[in-house]
């Protein structure tokens, strides 16, 4: 930052300037002021050479606090320090909000005061031209990851499309063929299978990490039933039973919310231990303003000490029904941070485990009734 600093001083009432002026002038710093008695003489006046902005919010042409908006159209890269009246401070604190880097009360202020916000102002700007190039560097990279993760997925069904359709067919001929030769069609086959729920779930996650979600009031009880329904052959395959309390309305992606309910329940059935119907319970606490859901589980569990790595990507603790890719929690755990919440688990070798999430909570939504879900029909 050079020593000497130019300054568009943007101000309507002649006296208000000559204060400020003086006041710059007087502190002994080296400083160039160029004034502007309204907002089209300011633009006018916008040089290479300006380094901040000293903005009256009361001018000819636009007052109050979108004269900051204003300033910042035409001067999008200055820093501006507001210039209020006396006991305005809540003018000032809402110019910042808009995009001003600071705010001084005009008669209350001195000439050094005035260079030192100023100052500030400056390097605050710097700051956040810095941390606006740096996001946008980011989203451009995740842009370029999103497309890189789709290409990849698309290139990569087609021949795995390929080798499950020529194996179905090898093994549909009815031709004589050796027992080994057999196993390893099968195996050939599986392997393929399992490579195409991994592309799947691994394009999920990309889409999950790079898609915010778009909140609205949502029914949890609506969503656990589509969700069930979705899973119906599983859980009478099961005999598993999924009892419900009672589910509210909750402001979040409805979209997102029925993957973590779905991934959660396909979880526990697809850990639900040998010889043992899995049961399923799923209740709701109100905390303040957000929802705690827990879905608890009868099945083979997990050591203690696991549970935090447990929504890291590729991991599986504890023996499974059926192979997954592994990314079924950290999606979860994807989406729940997403909506600012926080997703926990806590378990036993052998006794089940409970998945606790948390919801921004939509207090007009009143809870719906409770539903029991039985593979046997009930």
């Amino acid at each position: 930052m050079n020593d000497r600093l130019t300054l568009l001083l943007v101000e309507d009432n002649p006296g208000d300037a000559r204060l400020v002026r003086e006041a710059i002038y007087g502190c002994g710093v080296p400083v160039e002021i160029v004034y502007a008695g309204s907002l089209a003489d300011a633009a006018t006046r916008i040089e290479p050479h300006v380094d901040a902005v000293l903005l009256d919010l009361g001018l000819p042409d636009s007052t109050g606090v979108s004269t900051v908006m204003s300033m910042r159209a035409h001067a999008p890269r200055l820093p501006i320090v507001v210039l209020t009246g006396l006991n305005d401070d809540a003018a000032g604190l809402e110019a910042v909000r808009l995009g001003a880097q600071d705010y001084l009360v005009k008669g209350e202020v001195d000439g050094r005061l005035i260079v030192r916000a100023v100052r500030y102002a400056i390097e605050r700007k710097h700051v956040e031209d810095r941390l606006v190039a740096a996001t946008e560097a980011l989203e451009a990279s995740n842009r370029a990851l999103d497309e890189f993760v789709s290409v990849a997925s698309h290139d990569l069904r087609d021949p795995l499309a390929k080798v499950l359709a020529l194996s179905s067919i090898l093994a549909g001929t009815g031709s004589p063929m050796p027992d080994d030769d057999r196993v390893c069609l099968v195996e050939i086959h599986d392997s393929a299978r399992r490579m195409q729920r991994l592309i799947d779930a691994l394009l999920t996650y990309a889409r999950t990490v790079r898609r915010p979600p778009v909140r609205h009031p949502v029914s949890l009880q609506h969503i656990l039933h589509e969700v069930l329904e979705d899973l119906a052959v599983r859980i009478r395959a099961e005999g598993a039973v999924v009892d419900a309390g009672d589910l509210p309305v909750v402001l979040a992606d409805s979209v997102q919310v029925r993957q973590v309910l779905q991934n959660l329940l396909s979880n526990a059935l697809k850990f639900a231990a040998p010889g043992r119907p899995p049961v399923i319970r799923i209740n709701a606490a109100r905390e303040a303003q957000r929802i705690r859901v827990t879905v608890a589980d009868n099945g083979v569990g997990f050591s203690p000490e696991h549970g935090e790595r447990l929504f890291q990507p590729f991991v599986q603790l504890g023996p499974a029904r059926e192979q997954g890719a592994g990314l079924g929690l950290a999606i979860c755990h994807r989406i729940v941070q997403a909506h600012g919440g926080e997703i926990s688990a806590t378990a036993r070798p052998g006794e089940g485990a409970t998945f606790t999430f948390t919801l921004s909570l939509n207090a007009a939504g009143p809870p719906s009734e409770p539903v029991t879900f039985s593979g046997s029909g009930a």
